[in-house]
């Protein structure tokens, strides 16, 4: 089923680096930046395990700042759908 949502397949990931050969570029990429994030606290997560797999610090150590834009629209939009789709809607 998590196909269907993101459409990679294992074999089209087979040849793919892993997030440790990547990683000290996309930490030098992102040092210092703000990152605006829809559902932050998922994607966060992710990465987080990913550091510590590697022995790294969390996210949040290597960036200024984390803004989740979720966060934001339930709290301009209360009650509403706050999907990306939704919010270009």
């Amino acid at each position: 089923d998590a196909v269907k949502v993101h459409g990679l397949t294992d074999a089209f990931l087979a040849d793919k680096p892993k997030f440790a050969q990547l990683a000290d570029e996309i930490l030098a990429f992102l040092a210092d930046a703000e990152l605006i994030i829809h559902n932050a606290g998922f994607d966060v997560g992710f990465l987080d395990a990913e550091l510590k797999r590697i022995g790294r610090p969390p996210l949040r150590s290597h960036v200024a700042q984390v803004t989740d834009s979720l966060l934001m629209a339930r709290d301009r939009f209360p009650g509403k759908a706050n999907s990306l789709d939704a919010l270009c809607k």
